[in-house]
């Protein structure tokens, strides 16, 4: 019997997925969720140029700095 994924967080299905990776549709119904969850996550271009190279290491190094500052908190 199948656990019931409706009711699991994305860190349960993906442990679930660990240890059954063969299981298709459970995969998907995990990409549903993580393509829900990030509705307000921002977005960065592609880093193809200089430009974008450096919006994209400036959002990470900010990502990386409130990490931290919630680990230390």
């Amino acid at each position: 019997m199948k656990p019931d994924f409706e009711n699991m967080n994305i860190a349960e299905l993906q442990a679930y997925l660990l240890l059954h990776q063969d299981d298709d549709g459970t995969f998907y119904k995990f990409a549903d969720r993580l393509e829900a969850s990030s509705e307000n996550s921002d977005l960065y271009p592609l880093p193809e140029t200089p430009e974008n190279i450096a919006i994209m290491e400036a959002a990470i190094a900010e990502q990386v700095k409130n990490l931290e500052e919630k680990r230390t908190g």
